[in-house]
């Protein structure tokens, strides 16, 4: 199952590369995220934004719609209710430990 996970990401790289689109790499996306000024707000949120998307997986408009009462932090889980998902079911979206520790401040 693992090795498979890989030819699939081969596929999607061979894919890209025939249609000339671009491939982000790990290091792109950490060098866009230090082009946030976290010391403003608006910018401290979307840097936790883009985290939250890379991190979990979840679609921009689920992120969105996102309450403080539906994050728990202890359980490192965030709660989707089914009119803010895609397959119109109720999810749970879990974050990682990283996540939780750099990037969620609630008071911020």
């Amino acid at each position: 199952m693992f090795n498979e996970f890989f030819f699939q990401i081969e596929d999607y790289l061979v894919y890209c590369k025939t249609k000339g689109l671009s491939v982000k790499t790990i290091k792109s996306y950490e060098q866009s995220l230090r082009l946030f000024d976290l010391s403003k707000y608006v910018e401290y949120r979307d840097y936790v934004i883009t985290n939250l998307l890379m991190d979990t997986g979840m679609r921009i408009s689920e992120c969105l719609f996102i309450k403080t009462e539906d994050i728990d932090l202890v359980k490192r889980v965030s709660f989707l209710p089914a009119q803010n998902t895609k397959g119109r079911k109720d999810r749970m979206v879990y974050f990682s430990n990283e996540m939780n520790l750099q990037d969620i401040d609630v008071g911020h």
